[in-house]
C-alpha cells in the first residue's frame, strides 16, 4: 500500500464507478476541500484563525508549497498573491464550484498519482456506445477500506485516519464499503473518537473540521 495523504484517502473512496466526482455532490465536494486545507494547515503552509463572527473564517499563505503536496498548488495559486482570505471566499472559488474549477485540477493530479501507483484501469462508463476512462480499481478501493477498518477496530489508528473515518461517515460513504455489522461498529468508534480528549493532536484538528462542517451547513441554509 502507498502512503496517500488524506485528500488523497477521501478522493480514492469517493470517485463513483465512472471514475468521476459527481458536481451534484457538493458535501463531498467541500470535505474534499477540507481535508486540503488540513493538510496545508499540517505542513505550516496556512494559517487559519477565525473572529468573533464564524463566517469571518480566514485563512493566509505562510510558507511556500513543497513538492510534496504539489499535487494541491492549483488550490494554493488562489492564495499565493494575497496576503489572506475569508475562508467562505475561498472554499468558495477552489471546491464549491463546477467544472474547470481549481477542485478539479486538484483530482485530476491526485489521479495521475495513482496512475503512477498502477492504481487506475481503464472501463467503460457509456451505457450505450463507448467511452472510456480510468477508474480506480475495485481492489484497490478494498484494500484501503480494510486497511482502515482494522485500524479503527483495532484501535491503531492516527490522526488522519480518525478524520479519514469522520469525513466517510459525514459523507454516507461508509455503508459503501462496509457491511452492516462493520458499518454500525465503525459508526460506534467514530461516535468515541469524537469525544477522546487524550489525543491533543487530533481534537484540534477535529475541531478545526467541525468548525468548516457547520459553515458548510450555513452556507447552504443562507443560499436556500
Amino acid at each position: 500500500m502507498e502512503n496517500l495523504s488524506l485528500s488523497q484517502k477521501f478522493y480514492l473512496f469517493s470517485e463513483n464507478e465512472k471514475g468521476k466526482f459527481s458536481d451534484l455532490e457538493q458535501k463531498k465536494s467541500y470535505i474534499l476541500g477540507v481535508a486540503a486545507i488540513l493538510e496545508l494547515k499540517e505542513a505550516n503552509i496556512i494559517e487559519i484563525y477565525k473572529t468573533k463572527l464564524l463566517k469571518f473564517l480566514k485563512i493566509k499563505k505562510i510558507n511556500e508549497l513543497n513538492d510534496k503536496l504539489s499535487y494541491l498548488k492549483p488550490m494554493y495559486d488562489i492564495l499565493k498573491d494575497k496576503d489572506e482570505m475569508e475562508l467562505a471566499s475561498f472554499l468558495e472559488k477552489t471546491f464549491i464550484t463546477f467544472k474547470t474549477s481549481p477542485r478539479d485540477k486538484v483530482i485530476n493530479n491526485i489521479k495521475d498519482i495513482f496512475d503512477s501507483y498502477e492504481f487506475l484501469e481503464e472501463k467503460n462508463i457509456a451505457t450505450f456506445g463507448k467511452n472510456i476512462n480510468k477508474v480506480i480499481k475495485s481492489d484497490v478501493k478494498k484494500e484501503y477500506a480494510d486497511d482502515l477498518k482494522q485500524k479503527i477496530l483495532h484501535h491503531t489508528y492516527d490522526e488522519k485516519d480518525a478524520i479519514l473515518a469522520l469525513m466517510l461517515y459525514e459523507a454516507n460513504l461508509l455503508k459503501k464499503y462496509y457491511d452492516k455489522i462493520d458499518y454500525n461498529l465503525l459508526k460506534d468508534e467514530i461516535k468515541i473518537i469524537k469525544k477522546n480528549e487524550d489525543h491533543e493532536e487530533l481534537q484540534s484538528a477535529m475541531s478545526l473540521y467541525t468548525t468548516m462542517m457547520i459553515f458548510y451547513i450555513s452556507c447552504i441554509y443562507t443560499n436556500n
